[in-house]
C-alpha cells in the first residue's frame, strides 16, 4: 500500500490494511514522514519513502496558500504530488513491490508514483491496484 503522508490520505489507506491483515494478508505500507508513525501506530509495518522537500516545492505551496481551496487543491495535485512527491517517492515504492512480492497495490488517489511502479513489478502476474480518495473529500472511497 501506499499513501502520502497526511491523516486524510491515510485513514482510506489504513482501513484498507485493516480488512486485509483481518483476513490473514501480510500488509506493507509505503509513506513518507510524518505518516510513518500513524502507520506503524496502526499496527502495520511501515516502508520509509524519501521526501521532496525543496525551494521550488515550497514555493507552490506558497502560491496555493494564497488560492480559493478548489484552485489550491488543484495546484498542489497538479505541481506537487506528481512532479515532487511522485518523483520522490518512486525508487521507494519500486524497491518495496520488488521486496514484497506484491499480488495488490492500494494507493492513496493522490500518491502518483505506485501506479507507475506497479507496472513494474517483479511477478509476471499484472499488478492490479485500488485508488482511495481521501477521508476530507465530498465522497470518500475506492475505485
Amino acid at each position: 500500500m501506499s499513501s502520502m503522508p497526511g491523516a486524510g490520505h491515510l485513514i482510506a489507506v489504513l482501513a484498507f490494511a485493516r480488512a486485509f491483515a483481518q483476513a490473514g494478508d501480510e500488509v506493507l505500507v509505503a509513506v513518507r514522514e510524518p505518516g510513518i508513525g500513524m502507520v506503524r501506530a496502526a499496527g502495520f509495518e511501515a516502508w520509509p519513502l524519501d521526501g521532496a522537500a525543496s525551494p521550488a516545492r515550497d514555493a507552490v505551496f506558497a502560491r496555493a496558500r494564497r488560492l480559493a481551496f478548489d484552485q489550491a487543491n488543484a495546484l498542489v495535485v497538479r505541481e506537487i504530488f506528481g512532479p515532487f512527491d511522485g518523483r520522490a517517492a518512486l525508487p521507494g515504492i519500486r524497491a518495496a513491490i520488488g521486496a514484497w512480492h506484491r499480488d495488490v497495490v492500494v494507493i492513496d488517489i493522490t500518491e502518483c508514483a505506485a501506479p507507475i511502479a506497479a507496472r513494474w513489478g517483479t511477478r509476471s502476474t499484472p499488478p492490479t491496484w485500488a485508488r482511495c480518495r481521501p477521508a476530507s473529500t465530498s465522497s470518500p472511497g475506492c475505485r
